[in-house]
Parts: C-alpha cells; sequence; structure tokens
C-alpha cells in the first residue's frame, strides 16, 4: 500500500483536499460562535474607521480598543474588501488557512519520510478535527495553525539546504503566526525545540539561528512598541490577558472541556448513560 501511494502522492493530495472540503463546506454558514462575532465586528470597524475597536462595547470599556494580534482581523478586512461583508466572506480566510495546512503537512510529511509519509500526513490533517471546525469559524486558529507548519517546513527546508533564505522565510511565518494569535507562540517553541535537537549545543554560533529569532522578533516590534506609547491599549491588554490570570489552573482545563470533547467526538448515544469517544480511534493514529 505504502509502494502505491509513492507512486502517485499528488493524487492523495488531491483526494485529501477533495475529503477536507467535504467536511468543511457543508453547513458553511451555521454553526455561530462568539469569536465569529469579536473578530469580524473589529474588522468592519476597521474597514469603516481606520481604528481597531470593538464598536459594540460601552465605549466607557477599556477593552473597546483591540489589543489582540491583528493581523487575522486585517485578513477579514481585506475579505470584506474584496467580496462584501456577510459569513461566508468571514469564514473563507479561515477555510483557506485550513486547506493551506493539509498542503503544508503534504510537504513536511514529504521532506521528513518521503512520498508516502507525505500523503498520508496530508490525509490525517484533512481529517483533523479541529482544523475542519475552525474552518467554518471566523477565529485564527487555522490561520496561526498555517503559519507555525509553514515555519516547521521552511526550518527543515533550511537545515537541508543551508540557506539563509529559508530561515528569512521561517523567521516571517513564525511571526505572521504569532500576530495572528498568542497561541503562535506554540509555533515559535516548536522550532526552538527543533533548532535544540539539531544543535543542542552549538546554536548560538548558528548565524540561521539568530536569523530566524531576529526577524519573528521584529515582526511583533510594532505591537510591542504600541503597547508601551499608548496607555489605553496597555490597559485593554490587561483586561484581556491579565485579568483572568489568577483563575486556578484546574479550573481553567475544565473550561476547556468541551473543545477536548469534540477533539475526540464524545457522543450521547440513545439510552447509554456515558458518552461514547466515536473519534478517539482517530486521534490515536494521529
Amino acid at each position: 500500500m505504502f509502494a502505491r501511494i509513492a507512486e502517485k502522492p499528488w493524487i492523495v493530495l488531491l483526494l485529501a483536499s477533495f475529503l477536507f472540503l467535504l467536511q468543511a463546506l457543508p453547513l458553511f454558514q451555521t454553526r455561530w460562535v462568539e469569536d465569529d462575532s469579536w473578530y469580524s465586528i473589529v474588522a468592519y470597524s476597521y474597514l469603516q474607521t481606520g481604528q481597531l475597536r470593538h464598536i459594540t462595547f460601552n465605549p466607557d470599556d477599556v477593552r473597546t480598543l483591540d489589543s489582540r494580534p491583528p493581523l487575522m482581523t486585517f485578513v477579514l478586512a481585506a475579505s470584506f474588501k474584496l467580496l462584501g461583508v456577510g459569513i461566508w466572506q468571514a469564514r473563507v480566510p479561515s477555510l483557506l488557512f485550513a486547506l493551506g495546512t493539509v498542503w503544508v503537512m503534504f510537504f513536511v510529511g514529504l521532506e521528513l519520510g518521503g512520498a508516502a509519509i507525505g500523503a498520508l500526513a496530508a490525509l490525517l490533517a484533512a481529517c483533523e478535527t479541529f482544523l475542519v471546525i475552525t474552518a467554518r469559524c471566523a477565529r485564527p486558529d487555522s490561520a496561526a495553525t498555517f503559519c507555525s507548519m509553514l515555519a516547521v517546513l521552511f526550518y527543515l527546508y533550511c537545515r537541508r539546504k543551508d540557506s539563509m533564505g529559508y530561515a528569512v522565510a521561517c523567521g516571517l511565518s513564525l511571526g505572521a503566526g504569532m500576530l495572528m494569535h498568542v497561541n503562535g507562540l506554540a509555533g515559535a517553541l516548536g522550532v526552538g525545540l527543533l533548532i535544540l535537537i539539531d544543535y543542542p549545543l552549538t546554536f548560538w554560533r548558528n548565524a540561521r539561528v539568530w536569523v530566524v529569532v531576529l526577524i519573528s522578533t521584529l515582526c511583533l516590534a510594532p505591537c510591542f512598541y504600541l503597547l508601551a506609547a499608548n496607555p489605553a491599549v496597555m490597559a485593554s491588554f490587561r483586561a484581556e490577558y491579565l485579568s483572568r490570570t489568577d483563575i486556578p489552573l484546574g479550573q481553567r482545563l475544565m473550561d476547556e472541556g468541551d473543545r477536548y470533547a469534540g477533539w475526540i467526538g464524545l457522543t450521547k448515544i440513545g439510552s447509554l448513560p456515558f458518552r461514547v469517544p466515536l473519534r478517539l480511534p482517530i486521534v490515536i493514529v494521529a
């Protein structure tokens, strides 16, 4: 089977893309979640006023100024500008980023293990629950994932080809991921771990490593400057990210329970007194 896949990996990639779209496109304009509004409102406000504001908030609310990483808002604003304002226009960027992730995973697998591994990586990504769900939401999850995995791919190319250009591309991708969402930090940590594995004692002498660090840091510099220079933005940042730091870790993990339940497909079936994790086999395989 692996030999046959290796002979025609591009066909498998196209099938994986079709499989992903088959899951993501039905009911594409349904299942409203709060973040659909939070991001779309700010993007619409930016189009109308040129400011990153939650225009539905009370003007006295310190969170009126949006202190979140701005890149996803700019992407949504561009979508509204080009395609008009609507539900599918707000969600199509997430769909494209998620589909792009399937393709990036193919090339990561291709780089690490050959055509068969690349094809299987694309199939697994196409069936990943969170990726399918976030492809139908105006949220930055799939965008941050795409940028982070693209950074991993560029790092692998940089390592094999000893290329400074790919080091720059890796840093830009990491910066873009962090500008999409704070979870983009996970991508930076992942690339950092790969660097430590490859150069455990000599990473600090590797010029390409410093290029990755410098470029990704420079991408974040405007945000740091704005926080330092604008007290109103800093107040919004504190309210958004620091006001909930006193919640116990156990409580925060419990609040995330629905996400993990969705990941393993925890479903109530008939009169059974417990829920069945229908997607658990897929998670284990992945």
